[in-house]
């Protein structure tokens, strides 16, 4: 049937940007430091990861587009 069909599709859709979603918001509670999930403070990372070492990690402080992230 096309309507199951449209509505499986529909699904997998909504299923993708849950997802999508879900490890945007994953990034933004416990950030890597990295340059792709740079956290917005040092603290921030510290708090996060208190096992890490010290070292140079990315940050960016108003967590907008990371192109002007800080290493």
């Amino acid at each position: 049937d096309q309507a199951a069909g449209n509505l499986r599709q529909h699904d997998a859709e909504v299923d993708a940007t849950l997802k999508s979603l879900n490890n945007q918001i994953e990034n933004i509670r416990s950030p890597e430091g990295s340059k792709k999930n740079p956290a917005r403070t040092c603290r921030d990372l510290k708090l996060c990861h208190p096992d890490w070492k010290s070292g140079e990690y990315w940050i960016d402080p108003n967590q907008g587009c990371t192109v002007d992230a800080i290493k």
